[in-house]
């Protein structure tokens, strides 16, 4: 009887073919053999040629999907223009990002069909930056917003303004003036008065007041307060401009 590769004892089919079964003692085959349920001896032995029963096989875990970095990058490229797209002036870069998203987001979704992953970060990166460019819409809206405010407030247009009472009781300074708008649109304006210690520059207190729609070649007459420290003060304009931005000082 041959040797045979390691197996597990057992029996098996004949592979003589003589017999239904055939016993295999985990190294080689025997004589023992059975037909129909009776065991026996094979008088005739069993060949050199006979073949070890195959050895049972672990299953092989199946290969792992290959990665689709086009979906998982245009995913997260998605995500940040989403979260910028919808900001004043940055919606730019939110915008360019969004479509830069877009084209990777496509781009893993066509590779999804021969990888077999990615699918989902593909999809959810499309929606993603389809929705960062309809947000970018009301970045747009906001910046104009948030400009036109700002402008009107670096720009206050053609004015003059005067100070024409600077009074000190105890330590409470009342200082009043008018304000003249020498343009031609009708004018807000937010201004500043600078309360400093007589004779110097300086400053005890900024009051700031605001005086809404004062029309072209109007004059408009402010006051303001600010308490000080100081026995003797002047007053004087330190800025005019226009109406603060969203009533926020900057």
């Amino acid at each position: 009887m041959n040797d045979s590769p390691s197996v597990a004892a057992g029996w098996f089919p004949d592979p003589t073919g003589r017999f239904e079964v055939r016993y295999h003692n985990g190294r080689a085959w025997t004589a023992d053999v059975a037909d129909g349920g009776h065991r026996m001896v094979d008088p005739h032995g069993v060949s050199a040629s006979a073949v070890a029963p195959a050895r049972a096989t672990r299953p092989q875990a199946p290969d792992e999907p290959a990665p689709n970095r086009a979906a998982t990058a245009g995913m997260i490229v998605a995500i940040v223009a989403a979260s910028l797209t919808w900001l004043p002036f940055v919606v730019v870069v939110g915008v360019v990002l969004a479509i830069v998203a877009l084209g990777l987001s496509i781009a893993g979704l066509s590779r999804s069909g021969t990888t077999g992953s990615g699918r989902g970060s593909a999809i959810a990166g499309l929606s993603i930056a389809l929705g960062a460019l309809l947000l970018a819409v009301l970045g747009v809206a906001v910046s104009v917003l948030v400009y036109t405010e700002i402008d009107a407030f670096r720009t206050p247009g053609p004015h003059e303004a005067t100070i024409t009472e600077c009074a000190l009781n105890d330590s409470t300074v009342t200082a009043s003036g008018t304000i003249t708008n020498l343009g031609d649109e009708q004018r807000s304006y937010s201004i500043e008065v600078a309360i400093v210690r007589a004779g110097t520059d300086n400053v005890q207190r900024s009051p700031r007041v605001d005086i809404d729609d004062v029309a072209p070649g109007a004059t408009a007459s402010f006051e303001l307060e600010g308490s000080v420290g100081v026995d003797a003060v002047d007053c004087r304009i330190e800025s005019v401009d226009g109406p603060l931005p969203f009533g926020v000082e900057i």
